[in-house]
């Protein structure tokens, strides 16, 4: 052993055994220099988030949805391929004639709740380009901060109800406030351009006058009267207070048709809230409304969009928790290559070699764990539509509670009119009650004639429903099957 030489051999360069002059360095070619066995990074670039923060890629479809068992329609979805072409089209015929971008975060500052300091903030530029005749001019680009957003969103469920709106992002006073800081606006400046385009997609509100007024107002949007004018009218709590005294009274207490369109608040109708709430939680308890086929076919619907929002809720959770899974063996990959990448620099500086395979090890593991981060972005991109469908759940069940709200109102102003009949049967059979019949017969007129504007709303809102139903599942097919 100690008359002949030995060499091992690493890539391009060798251990040379020189005999009695021990081991040294050696190389396979000359010029040579440097560690034999570089340095390895241990820091993994971190993966998207899993959760709630998502971005995906805007031409990355839809993830699949598991049914947990149930088929999360009333009678199934159609089969991938047949009958989606329409709400398809007509979506993206919508979205090449508008086109908008949201870029160039700007720093500002402004009046805040508390006199005499202000708050800083960022607005966006909103950029518009489009082919509609509705809108004012084919280019625009105007300001907007994301409280104007907020008021946007707030418009919408106002004055579309009904419609699946799509879900406006999320607001994060800590970091929107305090943090400021480059990643959380260039992330937030992509989801609200994100939300703009979906809402360009939808086509009743991509023509709608909310949306036109949005993207074209110059200046700022609370200040703008044509802004002002799209919001219903609404009293103030003074206004609200003096009328819940009134209905205590026995006064005023029979709804306009107005009223009865609009959504019930405790601000606006004290009285009309509660009694509608009362009487929705004694028919949960103890049902006694028979519903008409219309009315039937769209509570199924409710019931399995609401198995479908659980069944989408646990499969973002397995998908997270997966995913999560996979990246810690990535992780664990690239320190245990960064390891054995160390050791066998160690053990070439030291001059003693015990593991040959040290280095090579290292990098194989390296590698397998880029693949590992590239395979889980690029997984990321396609399940995070499963979250996007999540958010999306919740806005589609408001839908649902608008039309069922409204029926509840129909069905209080029926009783009322068939309790107000049977008093007026009685007055007129007592002496004496003229002035009582003629008040009963101006209630009954004005109740008759809200439960017709009432009827209106219903029907409207069902139609509203049934078309947003039948485009949502064509859309959810076809990003189903896409995905897949």
């Amino acid at each position: 052993m100690s008359g002949q030489g030995h060499e091992l051999t690493f890539g391009d360069e060798q251990m040379v055994n020189a005999g009695a002059g021990g081991w040294g360095k050696g190389t396979l070619g000359e010029g040579a220099k440097g560690p034999l066995y570089p340095s390895v990074q241990r820091a993994v670039p971190p993966a998207q988030q899993l959760y709630p923060t998502v971005t995906p890629a805007s031409a990355a479809p839809a993830a699949a949805s598991p049914t947990g068992g149930r088929r999360p329609e009333g009678k199934g979805m159609k089969s991938a391929g047949k009958g989606l072409g329409s709400q398809k089209e007509r979506a993206e015929e919508e979205a090449c004639r508008i086109r908008i971008s949201v870029t160039a975060p700007l720093k500002d500052s402004g009046p805040s709740i508390v006199p005499g300091v202000n708050e800083p903030f960022y607005t966006y530029l909103v950029n518009t380009s489009t082919t509609l005749i509705s809108f004012g001019q084919p280019e625009t680009s105007v300001r907007r901060r994301f409280r104007d957003f907020v008021d946007f969103a707030n418009l919408l469920r106002v004055n579309f109800r009904g419609y699946f709106i799509p879900q406006r992002p999320h607001r994060n006073i800590v970091q929107g406030k305090i943090r400021m800081s480059p990643s959380f606006i260039e992330e937030r400046r992509a989801n609200l351009e994100k939300y703009l385009k979906q809402l360009a997609q939808h086509p009743t509100i991509s023509r709608s006058e909310e949306l036109r007024t949005f993207l074209e107002a110059e200046g700022h949007l609370r200040e703008c009267t044509g802004w002002i004018q799209l919001h219903p009218v609404q009293p103030s709590w003074l206004e609200g207070a003096k009328r819940l005294v009134r209905q205590m009274t026995g006064q005023d207490w029979v709804p306009t048709p107005t009223e009865v369109a609009q959504q019930p608040s405790a601000k606006r109708h004290v009285v009309r809230a509660l009694r509608e709430s009362f009487k929705s939680i004694k028919e949960k308890r103890q049902p006694t409304m028979e519903y008409p086929p219309r009315e039937a076919k769209l509570r199924r619907e409710t019931e399995a969009m609401d198995d479908f929002q659980h069944t989408v809720d646990h499969a973002w959770k397995w998908a997270s928790y997966w995913m999560g899974r996979f990246e810690s063996v990535g992780r664990g990959l690239n320190d245990f290559g960064a390891e054995m990448n160390a050791l066998a620099n160690y053990e070439f500086d030291s001059g003693y070699v015990r593991i040959p395979a040290a280095a090579a090890v290292g990098r194989g593991c390296v590698d397998a764990s880029a693949l590992h981060q590239q395979f889980a972005n690029q997984t990321m991109t396609h399940l995070s539509h499963i979250h996007e469908y999540q958010e999306r759940m919740g806005n589609v069940l408001r839908a649902f509670r608008s039309r069922e709200q409204a029926l509840m109102t129909l069905h209080t102003l029926d009783t009322d009119i068939n309790s107000k009949k049977q008093l007026l049967t009685e007055l007129e059979v007592t002496v004496g009650k003229a002035n009582k019949v003629l008040s009963t017969e101006h209630d009954l007129r004005a109740l008759e004639a809200s439960k017709a504007a009432a009827q209106t709303s219903y029907d409207k809102l069902a139609a509203n429903n049934e078309e947003e139903l039948a485009r949502f599942r064509e859309l959810r097919s076809k990003d189903w099957a896409d995905m897949l």
